[in-house]
C-alpha cells in the first residue's frame, strides 16, 4: 500500500512540474519571473528562473537594513497590479495566482517586482470554472470565510 501512495504522489509531482514548466513557458509580462529554462532527468527536475538580487519583498519589509520610501511602495503595488491584470485579462486561459503574498513578490535590481511561484495558480478556462477544490493559499492570505473543503465558483 507504501508503494502504491509513494508512486501515486511521485506521477502527481510530475504532472504539477509539466503543467508549471509549460504555462511559464507561455507567460511573458515585464512584472513576472522569467522562465530561464528547465532541467530535467529520471530522478531531478528544477525550474531554473530569473535571479533577483534584491530578494522578495518580505525580506525587504522585515529587515531593517533596506527601508522602502512611499514612492518605492507605490511602484510595487504598480507592477504586482499590473502582473495581476496580465494574468487575469491579458493571457489566452484566465489564471488566478491562488498565493499572492510578500514572498512570492521579488525585487530586481532597479526594485521592479516581479510575481512568482504559480506552485497553487488555477487556470480558468473559457472564463468560468466551477471546481470541487480543497482551499488554496497561505492562511493570513486568503479569503476570510474560505472554508477548507467548498464549491468554488469563479468568474473573470
Amino acid at each position: 500500500m507504501q508503494i502504491f501512495w509513494a508512486v501515486e504522489a511521485l506521477v502527481q509531482c510530475i504532472k504539477e512540474f509539466w503543467w508549471m514548466e509549460q504555462r511559464w513557458l507561455l507567460i511573458r509580462h515585464r512584472n513576472l519571473l522569467r522562465l530561464i529554462t528547465s532541467c530535467t532527468s529520471a530522478d531531478f527536475k528544477a525550474l531554473v528562473l530569473q535571479y533577483m538580487p534584491l530578494g522578495s519583498l518580505e525580506i525587504c519589509l522585515r529587515s531593517g537594513g533596506h527601508h522602502l520610501n512611499l514612492f518605492q511602495r507605490l511602484d510595487i503595488m504598480i507592477d504586482v497590479a499590473c502582473a495581476l491584470e496580465y494574468l487575469h485579462h491579458g493571457c489566452w486561459e484566465t489564471i488566478d495566482h491562488c498565493d499572492l503574498k510578500p514572498s512570492n513578490v521579488l525585487l530586481d535590481e532597479n526594485m521592479t517586482a516581479h510575481v512568482g511561484d504559480f506552485g497553487m495558480a488555477k487556470m480558468l478556462v473559457g472564463h468560468k470554472s466551477s471546481t470541487l477544490t480543497s482551499t488554496l493559499g497561505t492562511t493570513g492570505y486568503i479569503v476570510p470565510g474560505t472554508n477548507s473543503l467548498s464549491y468554488h465558483k469563479f468568474y473573470a
